[in-house]
């Protein structure tokens, strides 16, 4: 089940592709607790755009470049990150891709309705590892578009803190 079939990565990396030229590879880093299934069903079969879902089945297809990552449902922030560093990180830097796309969602935090167990650190440790991995692999080219979510204590803390790790204020 996804929150919502519409995608708004879809008409970013439409827009990207048109702009900078459709040569260019793009990943998606799907935190958000649900799967991505309108950003999955635009980008199948265009194996320029590695999507990687952290949702609650263990997937692979379209040759490898869409990943479901089962990231269960009572999880610690530590095998939360463990599963970026081990299921996004060394695909990304194989696929060396021009942007890191992440759709960010704070619903997996304890408390929101995509409860997965996570605190509000698991979604900014999150957004430091991407942003390192963004640095190394594609010159700091890091996107974050906003997904599920409807605490807005959470959002208060994990924004906030993600604006300050892109402007490398910490």
């Amino acid at each position: 089940w996804g929150g919502t079939y519409v995608s708004c990565t879809g008409p970013t990396i439409a827009y990207l592709k048109e702009t900078y030229g459709g040569r260019r590879r793009y990943a998606i880093l799907d935190t958000d607790s649900h799967h991505g299934d309108g950003t999955r069903a635009i980008f199948m079969g265009q194996r320029d755009v590695l999507h990687v879902c952290f949702c609650s089945q263990s997937l692979v297809e379209d040759e490898g470049a869409k990943v479901d990552v089962d990231a269960g449902w009572n999880t610690s922030d530590e095998e939360y990150l463990r599963l970026v560093e081990e299921e996004f990180v060394p695909r990304a830097r194989r696929f060396r891709p021009h942007m890191i796309i992440h759709k960010l969602g704070h619903d997996v935090c304890r408390g929101d309705y995509g409860d997965r167990g996570l605190t509000e650190m698991a979604c900014v440790e999150t957004v430091r590892i991407v942003a390192e991995l963004a640095d190394e692999i594609c010159d700091g080219r890091y996107l974050i578009l906003t997904h599920g979510g409807s605490r807005r204590d959470l959002a208060e803390k994990i924004y906030p803190e993600a604006v300050r790790i892109l402007a490398k204020l910490t």
